[in-house]
Formats: structure tokens, C-alpha cells, sequence
């Protein structure tokens, strides 16, 4: 198990995001037994996962799409069972998606479009 996480426009945060439409103390990532979990820290722009607000602490699953402030995250899972390579092991090709809504080429990983948000 790791330690908790803040994220926030504050330089005290691990994870500093410089924009005016995050809080100080935004969000924080929280390891739990099962994953990692995200929660609000009272933060006036609030935290979306998946386009939803969330008001729990909230179990991150790969591929989800967070929005704090402006700013759009994607969590990426590196445990093996989603693709992470073992240590000596080789990358596999990278390859991608692409959107059929707007045509751009995405992360294979990704479950929306970087361009218009779509589903892919």
C-alpha cells in the first residue's frame, strides 16, 4: 500500500497543477485494498470522473477520464493485468484508436476522444 496523494494548484501538493480553476488542495488519490480511489477535497470546481461529479471517494478503474478544473486526466492502471511490462520485457507496438466521430487517432487505451470526448 502507497500513501495518500493531493493534487491541487498549491506547491505543498505531490502533484501540482497550475491552473486558476483548481484549488489549493483539489483532490487526493487514496490506495485502497482493491485499487486506488479519488475524492474531492471540498474543492470549488468539484472532481469528474467520467463526466460525472463525484461526492465519495471513488474507485479509479483504466481509462478513466478525471476532469479537475480544466484540467483532463486520464488514469492509466499499471498493474499486469492492464498491460504493464514486466521488468526485461519489450513494449509491444504502440497503437491507437481511432475516433469515429471525428476521425483522430487516439491511445489504445483510451476510452474517449481527445478531440471531441466521444465514447471510443
Amino acid at each position: 500500500q502507497g500513501k495518500n496523494t493531493t493534487i491541487g494548484r498549491d506547491k505543498e501538493n505531490p502533484v501540482v497543477l497550475a491552473d486558476i480553476s483548481i484549488s489549493r488542495r483539489h483532490a487526493e488519490l487514496l490506495p485502497g485494498p482493491d485499487g486506488i480511489y479519488i475524492r474531492d477535497l471540498e474543492s470549488s470546481n468539484g472532481v469528474l470522473v467520467n463526466r460525472t461529479r463525484i461526492d465519495n471517494p471513488y474507485r479509479l478503474s483504466h481509462g478513466d477520464r478525471i476532469t479537475i478544473g480544466n484540467v483532463i486526466i486520464y488514469f492509466v492502471d499499471q498493474r499486469p493485468q492492464y498491460g504493464a511490462v514486466a521488468p526485461g520485457a519489450s513494449s509491444p507496438p504502440a497503437s491507437h484508436k481511432q475516433c469515429s466521430r471525428c476521425g483522430s487517432e487516439n491511445s489504445s487505451m483510451a476510452r474517449f476522444c481527445q478531440m471531441c470526448a466521444a465514447p471510443l
